[in-house]
């Protein structure tokens, strides 16, 4: 049995499910806009008709990769235009791939976990990959069941299938992660939630950083996640080091869990401006040597302090490991005009959702660009989707722009069918 076979039995009841959901969380006006399933069924058939003239063409269509196109926002791409008709539109509009063969089960999957039947969700994930582990479209389904085992604490699944997907794809394994998701009562860690103060620091890094340095290291003292952004780095003087040496050291002292966003762009920039045997200022040394043990690279930590050693002959700081640090992608830059983002919680639970919608909503009176955080968010649980759709389509209708960053694909699969897209840019994480 194939693996569109597989996973058809449960796809009209799952599709209908979703669409009771969304027409249930969306004011009348909305639920008008929202697609009705006689066009669902009239765009299959177009993509049947394409299969039919041009078998390149339809595997273009299949391609459901909606994890690794860049900057996914989960939106409709606009129908093709005739000639002379209006001009296409402009790259900065939303688009999503044609529906596939594919979407059904990753659909399916997406509800399953967001209704926690995690046996299920695992099970069909897995049943996925060995039916077709090439075939358009799976390639969603690894990055849904590397997430599964991530968010689950299963670093030993995590990693096999890391291996598997890195020959398969002939690319480097994805990374596991210690902190990306902190579970409450599993970890021991809080679930923290409301605003995370940032730091984006400027393209050249020197004495004038220290104001910023002083003001987050304040802000510091009454938040528990602190954001630090190195993309935007090319160039750093001896003065602009040191002040985040200083940075970095007073918030690991104040056990503050740090976000480093392009930390490993940072440690080339860094290593570019330093010669073995040359004595200039240390400090772009001494935060190199920083920045690789909050990123763990305890082996270029090493060889660096013997480079260290050579050029001043002194010892650096022996290497020890770092508290809660999280690296972020570089795609996951501060949008220009944002303040500080919005960390959102581990999971949206029913419960405590209209809660979390109060804190939002005084977070977004103070800027025009609403950014939501969700590296730590690890499910959206089905019935609580509902209530946050609602909730941040009152803040859209308001004017203000709506932004979630590094979203788990088994959660942006749960948004994208609930047409989250439609009032907010939806921005998943990289394997």
């Amino acid at each position: 049995m194939g693996i569109f076979s597989f996973f058809k039995r449960r796809r009209t009841t799952a599709a209908s499910e979703a669409d009771d959901l969304l027409q249930s969380a969306l004011p009348p006006p909305a639920r008008q806009r929202a697609p009705a399933g006689a066009d669902k069924e009239a765009a299959l058939r177009d993509i049947a008709r394409a299969t039919a003239l041009k078998i390149d063409a339809i595997e273009a269509a299949m391609s459901f990769d909606i994890f690794h196109a860049p900057e996914p926002p989960w939106s409709r791409r606009p129908p093709r235009r005739a000639a002379g008709d209006s001009p296409a539109p402009s790259p900065d509009e939303q688009w999503q791939p044609a529906p596939s063969p594919m979407a059904a089960p990753i659909e399916e999957i997406a509800m399953a976990y967001a209704r926690q039947e995690l046996e299920t969700v695992e099970q069909n994930l897995q049943a996925a990959l060995r039916a077709q582990p090439r075939a358009a479209g799976t390639r969603g389904c690894w990055s849904m069941l590397l997430d599964f085992y991530q968010i689950t604490g299963n670093a030993a699944q995590f990693d096999n299938l890391a291996i598997d997907y890195a020959s398969t794809f002939e690319t480097f394994p994805p990374l596991w992660s210690n902190s990306r998701y902190r579970i409450a009562g599993e970890t021991g860690a809080p679930s923290y939630t409301g605003v995370m103060p940032t730091l984006a620091l400027p393209a050249i890094v020197d004495g004038t950083i220290n104001a910023q340095c002083d003001r987050l290291a304040q802000l510091a003292i009454a938040h528990p996640i602190i954001r630090i952004e190195f993309v935007a780095v090319t160039q750093a003087d001896a003065a602009g080091c040191q002040a985040l040496i200083g940075l970095l050291k007073n918030l690991q002292q104040s056990q503050r869990e740090l976000i480093l966003v392009g930390a490993a762009e940072m440690c080339r920039l860094l290593r570019s401006q330093v010669r073995i045997g040359r004595r200039d200022a240390d400090a772009p040394w001494i935060l190199l040597l920083e920045i690789l043990k909050l990123s763990q690279r305890e082996k270029d930590y090493r060889e660096t302090s013997v480079d260290y050693r050579v050029t001043y002959n002194v010892s650096a700081q022996p290497y020890e490991k770092p508290g809660a640090v999280f690296l972020a992608d570089a795609q996951n830059r501060q949008t220009p005009g944002s303040p500080d983002r919005f960390m959102m919680p581990v999971v949206v639970s029913p419960q405590a959702c209209p809660a979390l919608l109060e804190k939002i909503a005084a977070y977004a009176s103070r800027t025009a660009i609403v950014v939501l955080d969700c590296s730590r968010l690890a499910r959206v649980d089905f019935e609580a989707a509902a209530t946050l759709l609602a909730g941040l389509q009152a803040l859209a209708g308001a004017g203000k722009t709506i932004e979630l960053h590094d979203v788990n694909h088994l959660v942006a699969t749960l948004l994208g069918i609930l047409h989250f897209n439609e009032i907010s840019k939806i921005l998943h994480h990289r394997y």
